[in-house]
């Protein structure tokens, strides 16, 4: 069951919608599991480079790891990269596009024992990538995280 949390989300100028995956635990009681962050940083063809035009939301993202979500601090962030179908060496490419992204957080103040890239390759597009628009929203990075509990 996926539940999204909208509203309440701190002073950030950035409307940042979180996903929340929720699971039965011990005890009968309902836990966060695993949540979702809609922001993506989008790249172009054959390409690891972080565009200007992300940074300000980039910098939104570093403070709400400081600040935290509902008390709670992130643990980890996962920055998750993606490529097109069409690009070459899909894998080491959404990789690179990942630690372009790290690099770029950590360079924002992110800490970056927190922060861990995961490379997909052409694996998990969200759009076709039959058409030039399909095949731009799939050269992306997503990102995941944990919270402490």
């Amino acid at each position: 069951m996926v539940q999204k949390l909208s509203g309440r989300l701190i002073s950030l100028s950035l409307v940042l919608s979180l996903f929340v995956i929720l699971q039965i635990g011990p005890a009968g009681f309902v836990q966060a599991t695993s949540y979702q962050i809609a922001l993506e940083v989008q790249f172009d063809s054959g390409q690891a480079i972080v565009k200007d035009k992300y940074k300000s939301e980039l910098k939104e993202l570093v403070s709400l790891m400081d600040k935290g979500f509902y008390g709670k601090r992130f643990k980890k962030l996962f920055i998750e990269g993606h490529a097109d179908a069409q690009e070459k060496d899909p894998i080491p490419l959404s990789k690179r596009r990942g630690e372009a992204v790290k690099e770029s957080l950590f360079q924002m103040g992110a800490d970056s024992s927190r922060l861990e890239v995961k490379g997909y390759g052409n694996a998990r597009p969200i759009a076709s990538d039959k058409t030039p628009e399909g095949r731009t929203q799939n050269r992306r990075v997503d990102f995941d995280f944990e919270l402490d509990m």
